[in-house]
């Protein structure tokens, strides 16, 4: 018999994800259909290893949070005070870690505005280098607890001005987070040193609180600005989807940026204990680190337009715009009070309803308000459990005027509503008040067609039809906002169930679920066409 050698081309020894196998045992299997031959051949293979942090790189990193946890600060207000944190690292997935060294965690300091760190060091440097983990889906990694101080090598105190401490995974892949604490040393002295000229300036409205409890690594929170006034001066509050409002402390952007009326925005901040007299009511506040969207909206878009025939719209404790100040304030003693109500619904509701029997705003027997309030129980019956501020926007009604209307429906027992920590949820008569809070409906979800939420369904569902759906960084992109916002509302979506995921190659795609579809479909999420 005759024997043929082929020769054949050398093989990359790399995976289908072109990243290199792994050390060990392989079989190669040669096969020649034609003629039926079939052979294999066992080999060691010894690489340089660099399989594993290729395939640990290639991972999808949208559902992967890494984050400071469990922040507070110690001997606050004094030489001594310092900063604790834990590092956590989670996510939805399996995700798999290559550390190709002992220590997992670098960490620097460094002031704001300074260009070289003060500090930089390692930490968890326990576990031995060249190796892969893998944190199976909704498992946690936990580093710390670590501590800052403020203390030079010297003994003498650092330089006053905003800390940021960045934290580093060394493994891959490599993720980030930051805090930031406001070091002031030249304020404590000042105190430890003239105590009654502090304990003066608090009472006259100007002081700053000493604690720096409530400082963390940071979140995302998106809303409008309002302003607020007080017997203590003037508030900026930025009030979330929720309808939770945050006092704005200060600003870390380093651009010339500050609110106004009828802005919309998202915006990357951190939470603070310190703030102005004026905003201590709405504590803890917020310290804006990056802005992240922003829009003003159209304010004939946004004007509410009075149903109820002879029924003057209502000014209730929240004023677009500082210039208004003057004009409520000449109401009196009443206005006055009325400017002073807190940010809980529970308390801002009955004094606006209030508010409006005493300055004669609502009439006893209003035109068309037995129709304002059908409008309102079938809402609730279709929506339980609505808030305050979402029945709001969704009937476009002044404050005053839903606040009186719930008050007829009330005391009618047609509706009922129960607390929920900073709002007042909203039941149909048709539930037992008696329900217990677990068994409650959650409210079928309404996103504003102009928010970035809204703007995200209306986008899938234009491609809906297309055989590849669309990734985060395709929506980022035709939407025009960066992939850290894009992830924070598509995993709000995602446990709203109106948008599921599914990994096609490295990527995940996003698509309407049939519940979305079915909302837009009714017009119940009033989506406009392209």
């Amino acid at each position: 018999s005759e024997v043929l050698n082929v020769m054949l081309r050398d093989w990359a020894m790399v995976d289908n994800t072109g990243c290199e196998i792994e050390d060990g045992q392989h079989l190669l299997v040669v096969e020649v259909p034609e003629y039926g031959l079939v052979d294999s051949w066992s080999f060691e293979y010894v690489g340089d290893s660099s399989g594993a942090a290729c395939r640990a790189a290639n991972q999808d990193l949208s559902t992967v949070w890494f984050t400071v946890e469990e922040l507070s600060v110690s001997d606050a207000g004094t030489m001594q005070e310092g900063v604790w944190f834990e590092l956590r690292l989670i996510s939805s997935e399996p995700l798999d870690i290559f550390w190709p060294q002992a220590c997992q965690i670098d960490l620097t300091m460094q002031r704001n505005g300074d260009s070289v760190p003060h500090r930089t060091w390692s930490e968890a440097c326990d576990e031995p280098g060249g190796s892969l983990q893998t944190i199976e889906g909704e498992n946690a990694l936990y580093w710390g607890p670590f501590f800052i101080d403020f203390a030079g090598t010297d003994g003498n105190p650092l330089s006053d001005g905003i800390w940021v401490v960045t934290a580093t995974m060394t493994g891959t892949p490599s993720l980030t987070a930051q805090l930031a604490h406001t070091w002031n040393s030249a304020r404590i002295i000042e105190e430890a040193n003239s105590t009654s000229a502090s304990e003066s300036t608090e009472e006259d409205g100007q002081g700053i609180a000493d604690s720096n409890n409530g400082v963390d690594s940071g979140t995302i929170l998106e809303g409008d600005w309002n302003y607020i006034t007080t017997d203590a001066g003037g508030c900026w509050l930025l009030v979330d989807l929720d309808g939770n409002e945050y006092p704005l402390i200060g600003d870390n952007t380093g651009a010339d940026w500050q609110p106004q009326p009828l802005l919309q925005g998202a915006y990357w901040v951190h939470m603070s204990e310190q703030g102005t007299t004026a905003c201590a009511s709405w504590m803890p506040g917020i310290i804006i680190d990056e802005v992240l969207n922003e829009r003003i909206v159209n304010p004939e878009a946004a004007a509410v337009e009075d149903e109820v025939a002879g029924e003057a719209e209502a000014s209730g404790s929240v004023i677009g715009t500082p210039e208004l100040i003057s004009v409520i304030a000449s109401t009196g003693f009443i206005g006055l009070a009325m400017l002073t109500i807190a940010k809980v619904e529970w308390i801002r509701m009955p004094a606006s309803r209030w508010g409006l029997i005493l300055l004669g705003l609502v009439k006893k027997r209003d035109t068309g308000g037995e129709y304002q309030r059908g409008r309102i129980v079938t809402y609730v019956e279709l929506h339980s459990g609505i808030h305050f501020r979402a029945l709001l926007s969704s009937l476009n009604m002044s404050n005053g005027q839903l606040a009186h209307h719930l008050n007829v429906l009330e005391s009618e027992e047609r509706i009922w509503k129960r607390r929920d920590g900073r709002k007042v949820r909203y039941y149909s008569a048709m539930l037992s008040r008696d329900t217990p809070e677990e068994d409650l409906p959650v409210p079928v979800l309404q996103p504003d067609p102009n928010s970035l939420q809204g703007k995200i369904l209306e986008i899938l569902d234009i491609h809906e039809n297309e055989i590849l759906n669309l990734s985060q960084k395709e929506l980022a992109g035709k939407l025009e906002t960066s992939q850290q916002l894009m992830s924070y509302h598509l995993k709000a979506l995602e446990q709203w169930g109106l948008v599921e995921k599914e990994k096609v190659a490295l990527r995940y795609r996003y698509r309407l679920t049939d519940r979305a579809i079915l909302l837009i479909n009714n017009h119940d999420l009033s989506i406009p066409d392209e």
